[in-house]
């Protein structure tokens, strides 16, 4: 913007400079005429910014020619305060977001740790799930076995009293449940 400004104000000062010195008569150099040169594109100029801008600029009077560059700066003047108005809504919402920004930023941290930790939990939790599995059912075949060995135990002491023990006979839905309770299990199955 302040490049535009700039621009304008030169803009302005050279139309104004160039309009208003006159030579004296007496001191006026005659004008001679050339003949037109064939330019190439490479020799060429650019139009200054003021000719190819503003066509409206090739007014007769001096006067004109100043009002329409004022209008003009007014008018960028304007448009300068509305940008500059702009620019520090946009400042500020920026600094908003950044201050969002951070404190999503520390909370995304929190939950990753959070998360993290309660992974390991999970781990530990089945290794200890995994670990009771076993002793349980190693603890349940160890109660059967000693429950029958207690059996045979109160068998020997019934038979050493002199009486007689006579071996119930199994039902059939009994010995399917026999038989699966006699499959052998493996740890962490």
């Amino acid at each position: 913007m302040a490049k535009t400004r700039i621009a304008i104000l030169a803009a302005l000062a050279s139309t104004a400079l160039t309009g208003c010195w006159q030579m004296p008569n007496h001191t006026r150099p005659e004008t001679v005429t050339q003949p037109p040169v064939a330019a190439t594109a490479a020799e060429e100029k650019p139009e200054s910014p003021v000719k190819r801008a503003a066509p409206e600029l090739q007014s007769d009077t001096l006067v004109e020619r100043v009002v329409i560059l004022s209008e003009r700066l007014q008018h960028a003047h304007e448009q300068v305060i509305v940008l500059q108005k702009d620019n520090r809504e946009l400042e500020g919402r920026n600094r908003n977001l950044l201050g969002q920004m951070a404190k999503l930023q520390m909370d995304l941290t929190q939950t990753q740790k959070e998360l993290a930790d309660a992974n390991d939990l999970l781990l530990e939790m089945r290794v200890d799930l995994v670990r009771w599995k076993e002793n349980v059912l190693g603890f349940r075949q160890e109660m059967l076995a000693s429950r029958l060995l207690l059996l045979k135990r109160v068998e020997d002491v019934i038979r050493l009293l002199g009486g007689v023990v006579e071996k119930p006979k199994p039902k059939p839905a009994a010995k399917e449940a026999a038989k699966s309770n006699e499959k052998p299990t493996q740890p962490g199955a």
